[in-house]
């Protein structure tokens, strides 16, 4: 099944964005996956995979899906007073 994976799906865009796209690829071949750095049970109500990821930590990234993703949506800011990491 191919695979749509929401960075940012805990924030308020990409919750609404999330539950949309759940509702929208109900019945189609793709699988939604919501990440965000909170953890939270709420997307369980929408049967969406969520994965706890901080993307100032790269091995978080190991947790994603490796294979048949077709896209990547990034509804997310970053916040750190460590620039050295860019």
């Amino acid at each position: 099944m191919k695979k749509i994976v929401i960075f940012g799906a805990t924030g308020n865009v990409g919750s609404y964005v999330t539950k949309y796209a759940s509702e929208f690829f109900a019945d189609k071949e793709y699988e939604v996956v919501a990440t965000g750095r909170r953890n939270t049970d709420v997307f369980d109500q929408f049967g969406v995979k969520f994965v706890q990821v901080d993307m100032l930590n790269k091995e978080d990234f190991d947790k994603l899906p490796q294979e048949d993703v077709h896209a990547v949506m990034e509804l997310l800011i970053c916040f750190t007073t460590d620039i050295s990491i860019f």
